[in-house]
Order: structure tokens, then sequence, then C-alpha cells
């Protein structure tokens, strides 16, 4: 998945013409979030109803049809200017600089994002709320409405005019966690979160392939992957940290996830501040690459 998921994102971009490529990002984002959905509830569903064995025959069969697809794309790729360089394991090939402002960008808001995951369950039964798991439910639910329309709305008035309520939208969603305490409350935060963290997530990677080559768009991909990964590695571990430290303070584990929710809205405004710092270089990649 390590390989597989950054070369997939630059094979779609190689497919997608520059108008659409932040709708067709996005759509493909949606994608990825449908399989998380479905695939591990039917897995479960599957594994109980002919067992472990042949259930991972066909997890199997299905990778198998995935590369048979794949092929057929990479056939269809265009073929760079002077034909694709030679293989070559460097750092310089595996990074993209122009992408690295944005993929920190992309580092701070999955901090951020990554805390709901790790906590929401946690939170919820100390708020004694049952069904919480349906939050990631509707979450992902609403994704399918969002990312399509705004991905395209964005093609037709541009990724700031889009990116920036969307990350306003994300910010609110937390504070209205650390506020909710029935399970309506929770549900309603969960349609915020996903016109949030849902549509700036695949907008910033879109705009990372604005901004680099299109002989660096594998390394671009690979660059904005690995700034997710360490947003999702140190977010979590930095909410536990604020927890275990004002909870001796307020002496109320509830308070204290409150109080957490809140101070992990400051990654995402350090990746809102970045990426205004950075609008005019990236205006200049575009430009010039």
């Amino acid at each position: 998945m390590g390989c597989a998921a950054p070369l997939a994102l630059s094979l779609v971009s190689d497919t997608l013409p520059q108008s659409r490529i932040n709708s067709g990002i996005s759509i493909y984002m949606l994608s990825m979030s449908a399989a998380m959905l479905v695939g591990p509830a039917f897995g479960i569903w599957m594994s109980h109803a002919i067992g472990y064995t042949p259930t991972f025959l066909v997890t199997t069969a299905s990778l198998a049809i995935s590369l048979a697809l794949v092929t057929l794309l990479v056939k269809d790729s265009p073929v760079p200017p002077g034909g694709r360089p030679p293989y070559q394991l460097s750092l310089k090939r595996a990074f993209a600089v122009r992408a690295i402002g944005l993929s920190c960008v992309l580092m701070f808001f999955s901090m951020t994002f990554s805390c709901i995951g790790s906590f929401m369950a946690i939170y919820g039964d100390l708020r004694s709320v049952e069904e919480i798991g349906l939050y990631f439910t509707v979450q992902a639910a609403c994704l399918f409405a969002t990312r399509p329309i705004f991905g395209r709305i964005s093609d037709r008035v541009g990724t700031t005019r889009v990116l920036l309520p969307s990350a306003a939208c994300f910010a609110l969603s937390f504070v209205l966690i650390s506020q909710a305490h029935e399970l309506w409350q929770f549900l309603g935060t969960a349609v915020v979160a996903a016109c949030g963290f849902g549509v700036c997530n695949p907008l910033i990677q879109a705009l990372i392939f604005k901004c680099v080559p299109h002989e660096a768009r594998g390394s671009a991909s690979n660059t904005s992957y690995t700034g997710m990964d360490i947003g999702s590695l140190a977010g979590p571990y930095l909410g536990g940290i604020i927890i275990e430290c004002i909870t001796p303070m307020v002496s109320d584990e509830v308070t204290a996830y409150s109080t957490m929710w809140l101070i992990m809205i400051i990654p995402m405004i350090l990746g809102v501040a970045l990426y205004l710092v950075l609008r005019k270089r990236i205006q200049h990649y575009i430009q010039t690459k």
C-alpha cells in the first residue's frame, strides 16, 4: 500500500486534463473512501459466510482485476517529452521540492484529522453516547456528496475560494465536537467535518500536481503522502500528550478531551497560514512548470 497509493494517485493525475484535475482527484479520493468504508465490513461478512481462506482468495482475485485495469491505464498514459528516464533510487527522484510546502500543509491538516479516528470512540463512551460509530458512517456518506461537488466548483472558481471556507468548516467541526453531548449533535458534526478535511485534502493534492512538471508527478505524489503519513503519526501522539497533561489539572477526563479537541485546531490553523504564505510561490510554480 505504501507504494501503490502514491503511484495510483500519480497515474490518475496523468489521465486528467488540467482543467478537471480538482474534480477528478476528488472523485478518485472518494472511491478510496468508499473502499475503506465498505471493505472491512464486507470482509468480516465474507469471513463469517464462507470462511477466512476463501475470503483471502476473493480479495486476491480483486487485486488481480485491479492490476489488469492498471495495465490498460498505463498503455494510455502519456510519455514525457524525451521518453521516460531510467530508474534511479535517490532522494531527488523520490521527493519533489516544489511539493514540500503543500505537503507540509497536508501534514498539519492530517495531524488534526487523525485525532478523530483515534479518540472519537473513547470520547463518545465518556459522553455516554451509544452508537458513536455512526459518526464515521455519516461522515463517509457525506463525502460522497461533498467531494465531487466541491471539486467541480473549485475547477470553476479556483482552489482558494473553496479551500478556505472548507478549512473554516474543518475548524468548526472540532469546536462542535468539544461541545457535543447527544448522538444527533455528533452526527451533525460529522456533516460539517465532511465539508472540511474531506474537501481540503484532495484540493491540496490536486494543487501539488499543478505545481510540478509532468515527469515529477510520481515524486510529488510520494511527497504528499509522506506529509499525510507524518501528520497521521504525530497527531494522535500529540493529542494523547495533551490529554495526559490536562487531566490532572481539571480532574475530569471529559473536560480534558474537550480541551484537546480545541487545541488540535492549532495545527490546522498553521496549515492554512502556511498555504496563504505559499500562494504566490504556488502561482509561480504553476506558471513556470
